[in-house]
This record gives C-alpha cells, structure tokens and sequence, in this order.
C-alpha cells in the first residue's frame, strides 16, 4: 500500500512458485495483478534473497516463538524495517569505530 506494486518479481524454481499441473496460483494471483514474473534458472542469481532468507531465520525464526501466524508477520514487519532502515550495512565501516 505504501510503495504501490511491484512491476516484476525474481523467485526460483521452488515448490512454492511451481506447479506440476500447469501455472501456480501465485504465478496465476500475479498475472491477475499485472506484474512480471521471472523465474531464476541459475542458483547464484537468487543469491542476496536466499543470503536475506537466512538472515531472518537466524535472527528471527531460531531466537523467537509466535503465537500466531499474525505474531510472525508483526515480528517480519519490524524486522525487515530494522534491516532496510536502521542496521547499518554489513560491508560498510563502522563509522563510529576508532581505527
């Protein structure tokens, strides 16, 4: 709601993207929508989501339990802001650091 739709958006060949009985219904909601779907053939393309993926589950799905799947969405949410917005960039110097 915030940033409007996505033209385009990369997922895998995961199960949760594919269909053995034709298109997915996510590909089929995402038709619906009107935004692109590319399908990442190469493992390494896919590399910053799957690095961010592993990120959230360290951080996030091994340290906390949720009572909900609404819980798990709040503590997404505020994560994803923390990340994008707050944390500073792991290959950046520490601009507070004494060298």
């Amino acid at each position: 709601a915030l940033h409007g739709k996505p033209e385009t958006i990369m997922t895998d060949g995961g199960s949760g993207f594919y269909s053995w009985r034709g298109i997915s219904s996510f590909s089929l909601f995402l038709e619906e929508l009107g935004v692109d779907q590319i399908v990442s053939k190469v493992p390494r393309i896919n590399g910053k989501v799957e690095s961010i993926n592993q990120k959230f589950e360290k951080e996030v799905l091994n340290v906390r339990s949720f009572s909900s799947l609404k819980h798990l969405e709040e503590e997404h949410t505020i994560w994803i802001g923390l990340y994008n917005f707050r944390r500073p960039h792991q290959g950046l110097p520490n601009p507070t650091a004494n060298f």
